[in-house]
């Protein structure tokens, strides 16, 4: 995650610690932070100030090192390794702001790091072909069961929905819960992602499947707002984080356990082997080198590769 560094010459010179975080968030949002990352941003603090608070540290200005270090020992035991790396991330970057607006005396330097998970891990977030056919497969039962049962099947259809356009399409989590019901091009099976990272909108495919389940969900909708996926609690969207839940415990029941961004993963590794520009399209990266990261990840699909296109090309035979 990108530091995100911030002066503003008009903040008060002391301020509690829900002022300094609603500032700072204010001050993101100004600065045209992609929304994704902003919700991203406000769901950490919203748990660090919380954190705080029922420890005694009202004031911004007794915000220490020392703070940041407990919280992130204690989250370690609740969350995964690169969530806990995005976590520090933003106490970093909150603390340079506090430092560089001169409410706190905290040395954003001292934040203690956290360790990359190892590459064990991180393959741990691939999936196999045979895993997703199995996923799906899941959804799609989930689905005519809800049906059979004379339910209208939307909430599953909706989920065969988001499942696609993470595994089909690629997409960001947050890119999916700000989908408008006008960005989805089912004839032509195309998107338009219109609140994409770092504000850069684009389109990309839609794949066939995925374009059966837009028509499917979409036959199934209500009416009435302007979104995909659009808020139970609030008008507007759904938000990404709560979307995210959803995906995290949809696939708990299939017997996965994975987050929203392994989805985007899967499809953008696949693509990269066949195109990787196509696959930077698609992803919305601004380098190449930032999609290769991805097949650079995945040993199951690097030896598949090599297996089917062998660089000898002629039989061993001895």
């Amino acid at each position: 995650m990108a530091q995100t560094t911030i002066v503003c010459a008009n903040v008060p010179h002391e301020m509690t610690v829900p002022e300094a975080v609603l500032a700072w968030l204010a001050e993101l949002r100004l600065a045209n932070l992609a929304r994704g990352t902003a919700e991203q941003y406000t769901h950490v603090m919203r748990v660090f100030s919380r954190w705080l608070l029922d420890r005694g540290v009202l004031d911004a200005r007794d915000l220490t090192a020392e703070h940041c270090r407990a919280y992130l020992v204690e989250r370690s035991a609740r969350v995964r390794q690169w969530t806990l790396l995005q976590n520090r991330s933003v106490l970093v970057s909150f603390a340079r702001w506090l430092s560089n607006n001169g409410l706190s005396a905290i040395d954003p330097e001292q934040v203690p790091r956290v360790a990359t998970p190892h590459p064990d891990d991180v393959e741990r977030r691939h999936l196999l072909e045979s895993q997703v056919a199995a996923l799906f497969a899941g959804l799609r039962r989930d689905y005519k069961q809800a049906r059979a049962s004379g339910r209208s099947g939307l909430t599953e259809a909706a989920n065969l929905l988001v499942f696609a356009l993470l595994f089909g399409s690629g997409l960001r989590i947050s890119e999916v819960a700000a989908l408008r019901s006008a960005d989805v091009d089912i004839h032509a099976r195309e998107l338009f992602i219109r609140h994409a990272k770092g504000n850069r909108p684009r389109h990309v495919a839609l794949p066939p499947s995925a374009a059966a389940y837009a028509r499917l969900y979409m036959r199934l909708r209500p009416g009435g707002s302007p979104y995909l996926f659009p808020s139970d609690r609030r008008p507007g969207p759904v938000t990404a984080h709560s979307l995210a839940r959803r995906v995290q415990r949809v696939a708990a029941r299939h017997g996965l356990a994975i987050t929203s961004h392994v989805g985007r993963r899967y499809c953008i590794t696949r693509l990269a082997s066949v195109n990787p520009f196509i696959a930077r399209e698609q992803a919305g990266h601004r380098h190449l080198e930032t999609t290769m990261l991805y097949v650079r990840q995945s040993r199951e699909l690097l030896h598949a590769v090599v297996r089917t296109h062998d660089p000898l090309r002629h039989r061993a035979v001895l």
